[in-house]
Parts: C-alpha cells; sequence; structure tokens
C-alpha cells in the first residue's frame, strides 16, 4: 500500500518528535527544579565541613559562597 521510502520517512519524522519531546522535558525538569538541587549540594558542602571540623561560621560561608 505504501512505499517503504514514505513508511522511513514517517517514522523518522516521529522519532525525531519523540527525541524534541523528551530533550524539552528533561531541560524543564532540570530547570524547576534547580533550586531544590542547589541546596542539597549546598547542605552537602556544609555537612562535609563540619565532619571534617571546620568552625559552623567557616562551613556556613564555604557552602553558602562556593
Amino acid at each position: 500500500m505504501y512505499s517503504n521510502l514514505f513508511i522511513s520517512l514517517i517514522t523518522i519524522f516521529f522519532f525525531s518528535l519523540v527525541l524534541v519531546g523528551l530533550y524539552t522535558v528533561t531541560n524543564f525538569t532540570i530547570q524547576s527544579t534547580e533550586k531544590y538541587w542547589r541546596g542539597i549540594y549546598r547542605m552537602t558542602r556544609y555537612l562535609y565541613k563540619r565532619l571534617t571540623g571546620e568552625p559552623k561560621s567557616d562551613a556556613m560561608y564555604y557552602a553558602i559562597h562556593h
């Protein structure tokens, strides 16, 4: 009924739509949760500095400004 070329073009078109959609959803998810991940990153740096013996104020400064 349809030629192989036509079926291949339709398949490539929908595959590219799926890739663009996945990229968009991933990008949106990363941007919308950026503050959340930054907070976890800062908290881990603070805890690491505190566990290695840094004073509280120095560890907080390092976590926020570095």
